[in-house]
């Protein structure tokens, strides 16, 4: 009924028991501009990724634009490109906090995952429990692009997703031994 004139007739809302049930009659006419409640709908939920991903941290920035890169080009950004594009966006947010971001992507070792949701379902999930490579900006941009890519669960996504796309980044501490 999306986009389109529609005319509804309650025929009852409750039986004899005093249970309601709603039973009504629709009748669909013509095409409308005035009723694109979905369009409406996903102009919102773009709105408001895009808010998210304005304020996300430097860690989804850098996974973000490690899998938009890949996808769109089948290039991966290498570290430099990588802390360069998050640098930019880092100091215009915070100028005196950057400096300690960097130093966490770069001189960090450690294990990291890459989620990727879409419309709220799970798209891709990716990580390392332990470093595979020589700072957390290396793992998650590998990671970024093997959750997006080559999760064996999930098709590639494609460029037509990335604007619904919601990523999450968690970087692992060192492993602790447990008692069982």
């Amino acid at each position: 009924l999306d986009g389109c004139v529609v005319e509804a007739k309650q025929l009852s809302h409750e039986d004899v028991t005093g249970v309601g049930y709603g039973i009504c009659t629709f009748h669909v006419g013509s095409k409308t501009d005035d009723r694109k409640f979905l369009e409406c709908y996903l102009d919102r939920k773009k709105q408001e990724l895009q808010r998210r991903q304005d304020q996300s941290d430097a860690y989804v920035k850098l996974a973000r634009k490690s899998l938009e890169s890949y996808i769109l080009s089948g290039r991966q950004i290498d570290l430099a490109d990588g802390l360069e594009y998050v640098e930019i966006l880092e100091k215009q947010r915070d100028p005196d906090k950057y400096p300690k971001i960097r130093n966490e992507l770069t001189d960090t070792r450690a294990g990291a995952f890459v989620s990727i949701h879409e419309h709220g379902r799970l798209r891709g999930c990716i990580g390392t429990i332990l470093p595979t490579t020589d700072c957390v900006a290396e793992e998650i941009i590998q990671n970024a692009v093997s959750a997006s890519t080559r999760d064996p669960r999930f098709e590639p996504i494609t460029a037509e997703e990335l604007p619904w796309l919601e990523i999450n980044v968690d970087v692992l501490g060192a492993p602790e031994p447990i008692s069982g």
